[in-house]
């Protein structure tokens, strides 16, 4: 069954209609995105769920932040913006590009400036930088800083010592930031992560994954991605009203899916 853009995996015959305006009931929530650091309607993405999630207590949201790689072909040392631009888009796709963006940009509070950029990094080390932030509980935080450095400023966020100088930033010590970008930790957990997205179906991002239930894929108006979060949590209420168990409610279908 489909509501909108919104695939409801498990709501079979339910009238979806009478769940959507109960508001008093909101328990523990799992949101899974899975992003790229250089993807700006990600960003777009980001900001829309931070803005809708302000309307709610964000104790009862665990949101989770996975690799996707948009172009893994991107070496390690990057490529140039600009070459790379007119390669893979003609000036006509990437002015309409830029219409679209700027539609949306202004409700989310992104002032892009596509001008000062000049490589497109590979991201697997700012991916990275997340993973090392969610340790501290700030993941969410790494990557609305790397996006400001990358889509505002212009920053190469594929240079360790601009990772390292973001971070310090944001109170991490620096040696340890050092330390863990010029080791190999996380590598090859970053790699396999694209990998065991891309087999789960997705193939547009930011994707949102909800409770392992309902999945919206793209950048819509965020009325959607509202509507998905509300359902949600309606079904929730329906279907676990006698019983809070987080671990039992949330079960482990995208640890399962990424463990293979």
């Amino acid at each position: 069954m489909y509501y909108g853009n919104v695939s409801l995996n498990q709501f079979g015959s339910h009238d979806i209609y009478s769940f959507i305006l109960k508001k008093d009931f909101i328990t523990f929530m799992r949101i899974d995105v899975s992003i790229d650091t250089i993807c700006p309607w990600c960003y777009v993405g980001k900001r829309q769920l931070d803005l809708l999630l302000d309307n709610y207590d964000s104790r009862n949201f665990e949101i989770h932040w996975h690799p996707f790689f948009i172009n893994p072909e991107i070496p390690q040392e990057g490529l140039n913006f600009n070459p790379y631009t007119e390669k893979v888009s003609t000036r006509k796709n990437w002015g309409h590009f830029n219409k679209l963006l700027q539609k949306v940009t202004g409700s989310v509070n992104i002032e892009f400036d596509f001008s000062r950029i000049k490589r497109i990094p590979n991201t697997v080390d700012s991916h990275r930088m997340i993973r090392f932030a969610n340790e501290a509980d700030k993941g969410s935080e790494m990557l609305e800083a790397i996006y400001q450095n990358y889509f505002l400023l212009g920053q190469d966020i594929g240079e360790r010592s601009v990772l390292i100088d973001i971070a310090s930033k944001l109170g991490f010590d620096e040696d340890q930031t050092r330390k863990y970008l010029f080791s190999d930790q996380d590598i090859i957990n970053v790699k396999e992560q694209n990998q065991r997205t891309t087999r789960l179906g997705i193939r547009t991002v930011p994707a949102f994954v909800i409770n392992n239930q309902f999945s919206i894929s793209g950048v819509y108006n965020p009325k959607i991605l509202e509507k998905t979060i509300k359902i949600a949590i309606d079904f929730r209420s329906f279907e676990y009203e006698d019983s809070c168990d987080p671990k039992r409610i949330n079960g482990d279908f995208w640890e399962e899916n990424h463990a293979k």
